[in-house]
């Protein structure tokens, strides 16, 4: 049995950034912490292309906080990434000096590393031979397809939307509060659209995965709302279902309310409250798109898929799709 590994990632995303850290023994995650903060670096980025000056003040903030944890908890290597919205903006350098400032090696990934690692994982936790996981993100959704083989875990297909919950939101949902019946209908024809133009198995190039696993913010939320659950609790949210059914009367029951209404929702973190809308639309889409009548939540993702690509680089050894992440060490760090 090889030793324990420590690692740490500070995943920087347009709603939320989090950080993780983990033990690791022979590329298995035997516990993981996180801490996360919404701090929405996305806003704004969908129509001006830039993240905005108080984005980055927040972003950094936070980063601060993790950095501090980090060293509380004597991570080995740090791993720093970043998904959507530094890939669209076009100013994302500033957020990336910042960081190098700090000591970070910062990464934008690319959509198709993003759900390489989320695939990674989701699947650690579930026991599939075929399965298709979507990572709903703030600025994108990403969905990979892929099971568990006699080698381990192969990724058949994925593939990066630019739909998320905030860019939704921003484009359609953010005219009326609440949205008018036409902004609920122009953002859910335009979501099952670019869906349905990207679903390898209802074409029939891919067989259909036995299993929709979906993971991120949104989903997790739609869980704790679903089972009433007044403190949000991993161990509940985790392999908990959602019909397509049970998500458009979240839908309905969030379209009718303002967003000072849905802030005040059990299982609802404040702070979410201005993207869930567009959020839940979304999984209603894909779901229809998918040809998935249910899907199964999943609280493991792509930052737990990270922190196994960051351990696995401290043997040169690439992670999904050839992804040899940059890391750091804990002393490398800088305190502002």
């Amino acid at each position: 049995m090889s030793e324990t590994r420590r690692v740490g990632v500070i995943d920087i995303g347009t709603v939320t950034a989090r950080v993780g850290m983990a033990d690791i023994q022979d590329h298995v995650v035997l516990s993981i912490v996180r801490e996360s903060r919404i701090c929405n670096l996305g806003e704004g980025v969908d129509a001006a292309g830039l993240i905005s000056p108080d984005a980055i003040a927040r972003v950094l903030e936070a980063v601060d906080g993790f950095i501090a944890f980090l060293r509380d908890h004597r991570r080995d290597v740090v791993g720093c990434f970043l998904t959507s919205a530094a890939r669209d903006a076009r100013n994302a350098d500033e957020l990336l000096d910042a960081l190098r400032a700090r000591g970070l090696a910062p990464e934008v990934l690319t959509g198709t590393v993003e759900g390489a690692l989320a695939f990674r994982g989701v699947a650690q936790a579930f026991d599939c031979h075929s399965m298709a996981v979507a990572d709903i993100g703030g600025g994108s959704t990403e969905l990979t397809c892929g099971g568990r083989t006699d080698d381990g875990l192969v990724v058949d297909w994925t593939h990066s939307f630019d739909l998320g919950a905030r860019r939704l939101t921003e484009r359609f949902l953010s005219r009326n509060d609440p949205p008018s019946r036409d902004d609920l209908v122009a953002c859910c024809c335009e979501t099952r659209m670019a869906f349905e133009a990207q679903m390898p198995w209802m074409e029939g190039a891919l067989a259909h995965p036995d299993i929709l696993i979906a993971t991120g913010g949104t989903v997790t939320s739609l869980s704790a709302m679903g089972l009433g659950l007044e403190t949000y609790d991993s161990a509940v949210v985790q392999g908990s279902t959602l019909t397509v059914e049970e998500v458009d009367d979240l839908g309905a029951r969030l379209a009718a309310m303002t967003e000072s209404q849905r802030a005040r929702i059990p299982g609802l973190q404040p702070n979410r409250a201005p993207v869930i809308l567009g959020g839940t639309l979304l999984v209603g889409e894909l779901m229809r798109a998918s040809g998935f009548r249910e899907l199964t939540v999943s609280d493991f993702d792509g930052l737990a898929g990270a922190c196994m690509a960051v351990e696995r680089s401290l043997d040169g050894t690439p992670g999904p799709v050839g992804f040899l992440p940059a890391t750091v060490g804990l002393a490398d760090l800088v305190e502002p």
